[in-house]
């Protein structure tokens, strides 16, 4: 291996950069990426309760985090908490038509980043490049999400 090129600064620069570009693409939504993300997840979850818990697990973000992201897209008429049927003290989180209406445009930048970033490799490398990455998260201990963060569009 080349000392220079060491792994770890090329993933974080592939991260900043692909967040950088979902950003500009969603600035006339209002949107941040991790904002776009979560309503991403929520709208193609729509059968099923989530809660904060399950936000946090699927993208592995913090408590805090979330609580910070869901506390905005409530104030900006994305979503809305609604208590559990289950449980009063749990608040379920549901995205509103506005959120609804919005990821069109949320699956279209999600998929021209995707894009983007895989523009010149083959189906196959594409695959192998996915199984290399989902074993390093698996050496470093991390468990794929139950609930898929990201569905095609009509799953």
């Amino acid at each position: 291996m080349n000392d220079t090129e060491h792994f770890g600064p090329l993933f974080k620069t592939i991260g900043t950069a692909t967040d950088s570009n979902i950003s500009r693409q969603l600035q006339k939504t209002g949107l941040t990426s991790a904002q776009m993300f979560i309503l991403h997840f929520l709208s193609h979850h729509t059968q099923e309760e989530i809660y904060q818990k399950d936000i946090e697990d699927a993208l592995e973000l913090s408590h805090a985090t979330v609580a910070g992201i869901i506390s905005r897209l409530e104030n900006k008429n994305f979503i809305r908490l609604v208590p559990s049927e289950r449980d009063k003290r749990c608040k379920q989180i549901v995205a509103t038509s506005k959120a609804k209406e919005t990821d069109a445009e949320t699956g279209r930048v999600i998929r021209d980043a995707e894009q983007k970033l895989l523009a010149d490799f083959s189906e196959e490398e594409t695959e192998q490049l996915r199984s290399y990455l989902k074993r390093i998260l698996f050496n470093l201990g991390i468990e794929m999400p139950k609930k898929p963060v990201l569905k095609e569009d009509g799953q």
